[in-house]
């Protein structure tokens, strides 16, 4: 879970570097990640909002070359 942050820019740059980690583990065992955004409405705070912030990681990400993670 990308769990609650106050949305900063550091914030997000701390949960890339995780999901990037996480990404090279899992595809040592050739699984997949997925990660889907919780409106606010239903987890005040919750750093992964949106599915516009959600496809903007992965681009994020896969520009970086992370594979290995998907949208749900």
């Amino acid at each position: 879970m990308a769990g609650r942050t106050d949305g900063g820019s550091a914030a997000e740059g701390i949960y890339r570097e995780a999901l990037a980690d996480a990404a090279e583990k899992a595809a040592a065992c050739d699984l997949t990640l997925l990660i889907e955004p919780i409106t606010h409405t239903a987890v005040d705070g919750y750093h992964l909002r949106t599915v516009d912030h959600a496809i903007g990681t992965l681009d994020a990400l896969a520009a970086g070359g992370v594979s290995q993670i998907g949208f749900a």
